[in-house]
C-alpha cells in the first residue's frame, strides 16, 4: 500500500548554484535562473526593468559615471568628452582629453592651507568650493571647481600621477592606477598639491608609495576600507590583479591582506551600504569587512568564472555598483566585447541571481531615492536600473527552476496536486526524474487574472471578484516520477504595484510576479 505525503518550500533565497549536481543542491537554491531576484524572506521575484534615464541620445556609449554629491551633479565620460548634467537633459561639456581612455574622479572638498608664524591662526585653513578630482592615464591630473577645470602641476617630476582610479581617505586625496605600482598622496584637504615632500610624515606636501610586497604590477583600483584593525586604525585598501593590500597609515605604511584575490578593473570594487567591501577578480566575487583577508563569496558559481563562459580579454572593463542592500556587477559573456551579464549579490544573505541588464558604469545618483544609473553597452544612453517592466522597451525573459526534490526516497511517487502561494501570472512547469525538456505546463494563477473589476472588465476576459494582490493557487495530476522539479516562466514588459503603506502612503514598484511557497500532495506508490 502506498501513502500519502507531502512536503512545503517557502524559502528560495540560496539563490543560483552553477557548480553542484541537481540533486545535491540545498532546498533553496537553484540550478538554473535570469531576470528574477529574491526578497528578504526567501520570495522568488520577476526583476524590474532597466528604464530610460537621459533626454534624448548622447554622443557615444557611457564609459564612465560618477556623481558628485556635494553639487548633485553627475559627470559622464563619452569618448574622450567629460560632460556634467544635473537633470539628464542638458549635458555640458566640461573638458576633451587627448585619448578616449577611463577616467577616475573623487568628491572633495577644497581646503586651501595659509600657514603663519604666530598668533591663535598658526596652520589656518579656509575652506574652498567642493572639488572634482579626474585623473587621465594619459593627461594626469585635474581639477573642476564648477568653473574651470585646470590641469595639476608641480608633482613628482620623474613619474607624475596619472591613471584612472581616485580615493579620497584621511583628507588626503589618494591616486594610482598607471602602469606602475605606485600610490600618490596629496597634500592635506588640498587635491590642488601633490609636491613631493622631503619627508613621509609631511601632511603639507604629497606623497609617493611603491606597492611591492608581492610583485611590481600595476595598481588597478583603490577604495576606503569601513572596518578598523585591532589596534584601530582605519585603511585604504589597494587591489592589485592578484592581490589586496592596505595602507593604514597617512605615510604609506602598508601591509598585505591577500597573495591571490584581487580586483579585475578600476571599476571592479564597491562598498555595500552594510560596510562590507565586494569586488570581483579572475576568480570570482570576493568580501572583506576591510581589514580580515578577502573571502571568495562566489564559490558556488565557479563554473561561471571560467574562460569558455566570460570574456577574460575584456575582463578589466567590468563594473560594481550598489543598490539598496545588494551590489551588482556588469561583465562580458564570452563571445562578447561588451558587458552583457550582471550578477546581483546579497551580501548578508549571500545568495547570487543573474540577468541581462547590464551596465558599463554605475553610480549611485539619490541614495534616498534608490537611483541607481548605469551606462547602457554599446548604446548612446543612460538607464536607471530596476524601474519599470522592460529594459527600454524589451520585453524581459525570466525564469527560475528549484532544485530536484526526492519527496520519497527515489521511490515513485504521483504528484497530485501542486499549490502555489504568490501574486501575478506566469507559466509553471512541472518536470519529473530530472528531465530536461519542458515537462508539463500550467497556467498560474489557474483560475486566470484575479482583477476583475465591477463594471468595468467584461464577463468571461478575467475572473468574477474582488481584486487581490497574493493568491494561492492549485493545480492537479502533475504525473509520476521518483523526483520532481518546478520552474517558473514569464515574458512580459509590466511590473506590479504593491499594496500603499499604511494603506494612505506612496506604493512601490514591484516585479511582475512573484512566488512565495510551493507545496506538493503526492502518494508514494511502493518500492517500484
Amino acid at each position: 500500500m502506498g501513502k500519502g505525503l507531502a512536503f512545503h518550500v517557502t524559502d528560495f533565497s540560496g539563490g543560483w548554484n552553477a557548480r553542484d549536481a541537481p540533486s545535491e543542491l540545498a532546498n533553496n537554491e537553484s540550478p538554473d535562473l535570469i531576470n528574477v531576484t529574491f526578497d528578504e524572506r526567501g520570495g522568488v521575484i520577476k526583476r524590474l526593468g532597466c528604464a530610460q534615464k537621459n533626454t534624448g541620445t548622447l554622443s557615444g556609449p557611457v564609459k564612465r559615471l560618477f556623481y558628485q554629491a556635494t553639487t548633485q551633479t553627475t559627470f559622464v565620460q563619452i569618448g574622450a568628452d567629460l560632460l556634467k548634467t544635473t537633470d539628464f537633459a542638458t549635458f555640458t561639456t566640461v573638458h576633451t582629453f587627448t585619448t578616449t581612455a577611463m577616467v577616475g574622479m573623487a568628491d572633495m572638498a577644497f581646503v586651501v592651507h595659509v600657514p603663519t608664524t604666530t598668533g591663535p591662526t598658526v596652520n589656518a585653513y579656509t575652506s574652498g568650493p567642493p572639488l572634482l578630482v579626474v585623473i587621465h592615464p594619459v593627461d594626469g591630473l585635474f581639477t573642476y571647481n564648477g568653473t574651470a577645470f585646470a590641469a595639476v602641476t608641480a608633482v613628482d617630476a620623474d613619474t607624475p600621477p596619472k591613471g584612472n582610479t581616485l580615493a579620497v581617505w584621511q583628507g588626503f586625496c589618494w591616486a594610482s592606477g598607471g602602469p606602475t605600482s605606485r600610490v600618490w598622496r596629496s597634500a592635506f584637504q588640498d587635491p590642488t598639491k601633490w609636491t613631493i615632500g622631503t619627508t613621509v610624515d609631511d601632511v603639507d606636501n604629497g606623497i609617493f608609495i611603491d606597492i611591492k610586497e608581492k610583485d611590481d604590477m600595476p595598481v588597478l583600483c583603490l577604495g576606503a576600507g569601513q572596518g578598523m584593525d585591532t589596534m584601530g586604525r582605519p585603511g585604504l585598501l589597494v587591489f592589485k590583479e592578484h592581490s589586496v593590500h592596505r595602507i593604514f597609515h597617512i605615510d604609506g605604511q602598508y601591509t598585505t591582506m591577500s597573495t591571490s584575490a584581487g580586483a579585475c578593473g578600476p571599476q571592479a570594487v564597491t562598498t555595500a551600504r552594510t560596510g562590507q567591501i565586494c569586488f570581483m577578480g579572475e576568480r570570482g566575487i570576493y568580501i572583506t569587512d576591510g581589514v580580515k583577508e578577502p573571502v571568495l563569496a562566489s564559490g558556488k558559481l565557479e563554473p561561471l568564472f571560467r574562460p569558455n563562459q566570460l570574456n577574460y580579454q575584456h575582463l578589466s572593463q567590468v563594473c560594481a555598483g550598489n543598490y539598496r542592500d545588494r551590489v551588482v556587477f556588469s561583465m562580458p559573456r564570452a563571445g562578447s566585447t561588451i558587458n552583457n551579464l550582471t550578477l546581483e549579490y546579497h551580501p548578508t544573505i549571500g545568495w547570487f541571481a543573474p540577468s541581462t541588464c547590464a551596465g558599463t558604469s554605475f553610480t549611485v545618483i539619490d541614495i534616498f531615492d534608490d537611483q541607481l544609473i548605469a551606462g547602457a553597452p554599446g548604446q548612446p544612453f543612460i538607464v536607471q536600473m530596476y524601474k519599470g517592466g522592460s529594459d527600454m522597451g524589451t520585453p524581459i525573459t525570466c525564469r527560475w527552476q528549484s532544485k530536484w526534490f526526492l519527496p520519497a526516497a527515489a521511490i515513485t511517487c504521483r504528484y497530485r496536486r501542486l499549490r502555489v502561494e504568490g501574486r501575478g501570472s506566469f507559466d509553471l512547469h512541472v518536470k519529473v526524474d530530472y528531465q530536461t525538456g519542458i515537462g508539463q505546463q500550467y497556467s498560474i494563477p489557474s483560475q486566470g487574472q484575479v482583477d476583475m473589476t465591477w463594471n468595468v472588465d467584461k464577463w468571461n476576459q478575467a475572473s468574477w471578484g474582488p481584486t487581490v494582490y497574493e493568491y494561492i493557487s492549485d493545480v492537479y495530476s502533475l504525473g509520476f516520477g521518483k523526483s520532481v522539479a518546478v520552474q517558473l516562466q514569464q515574458i512580459g514588459s509590466t511590473s506590479a504595484v504593491a499594496p500603499k503603506l499604511l494603506g494612505d502612503g506612496a506604493a512601490s514598484e514591484v516585479g511582475a510576479f512573484a512566488v512565495y511557497g510551493l507545496r506538493f500532495d503526492l502518494f508514494q506508490l511502493g518500492l517500484s
